[in-house]
């Protein structure tokens, strides 16, 4: 009985240690879909405190980066997400697939600089290390999240001298493919609802960017994309009322972007919108 105490105690104690550590993770992150921001970061800086593993350091100092992000200070947040790579880099080779989310983060970055070269090249490190990888591993990493990271560098290197054709296929072929690849994946993989909500909302967002090109070619490829959009919207929508973790902030700007379609086509191709529209920007100070 010892003999089987002794080795079994450690290995219960190993177990309910992972598990607390994955419960206080979640919290965090649910914390952060709410936008309650300081409590999160509460949490985070206890954890700190009392934590000694270099890949859920990786993790804390990731989430402090993302923290600064939605409060609208991304340098600050480069700081926390550099901490964040220096922890993973001690706990990984080079060239392993966990490193792809120091890239990622890079990526996201110089994305929300609009320096456009250097979102891409890192982008292009990141992907390199993701290919061919199983589906445990890409369960592991949320490879979800970085395929949406890397899309919005993507879609940012398009061409501005691209015809109107080529814009619509650039976006079908390296941008909503990728995101569609991203949804697909969520919904196979039971994932968290408010990640596949913002995939859906930045599926819409790309058809908005693409609607006059689209009128452009024919009134029937407008109203295709139009619709398209609307749909993505409202699926997103619906996915932020449902899950628990969502806050009004997101519901109200997918309201609120959503009115783009009407604002970005010339009135004569959607009969009424103006009012539309109109009626599409009140929503967000209605959204509940």
């Amino acid at each position: 009985m010892k003999f089987v105490l002794k080795y079994f105690l450690p290995v219960l104690f190993i177990c309910f240690f992972k598990y607390s550590s994955s419960q206080n993770l979640n919290t965090i992150e649910g914390n952060i879909f709410k936008e309650n921001l300081e409590k999160a970061d509460s949490l985070i800086d206890v954890l700190l405190s009392k934590n000694s593993s270099s890949i859920e350091n990786a993790t804390l100092f990731q989430y402090k980066g993302d923290i600064l992000k939605l409060k609208g200070d991304i340098d600050e947040a480069l700081k926390y997400w550099l901490i964040s790579n220096k922890y993973r880099s001690k706990r990984y080779p080079k060239g392993d697939y966990h490193l792809a989310w120091n890239y990622a983060l890079l990526s996201n970055y110089y994305y929300e600089k609009i320096n456009t070269p250097l979102a891409l090249l890192y982008a292009d490190s990141c992907a390199s290390l993701i290919q061919n990888l199983t589906l445990e591993q890409e369960k592991e990493i949320q490879i979800y999240r970085i395929w949406n990271t890397l899309t919005q560098s993507i879609k940012q290197a398009i061409s501005k001298d691209l015809t109107d054709q080529e814009r619509i296929e650039y976006y079908d072929n390296k941008v909503q493919n990728l995101y569609l690849k991203s949804i697909h994946f969520q919904i196979a993989n039971n994932t968290p609802t408010y990640y596949l909500a913002k995939t859906y909302h930045l599926l819409a967002n790309s058809y908005v960017d693409i609607i006059q090109s689209s009128f452009a070619i024919s009134h029937q490829q407008g109203m295709e994309c139009y619709t398209k959009s609307y749909n993505f919207y409202e699926k997103a929508i619906a996915l932020f009322k449902e899950d628990k973790n969502s806050n009004q902030n997101d519901i109200a700007k997918s309201y609120f972007v959503r009115t783009f379609l009407y604002s970005h086509t010339y009135f004569e191709n959607i009969p009424n919108s103006f009012q539309f529209a109109k009626f599409g920007y009140s929503i967000p100070l209605k959204a509940d």
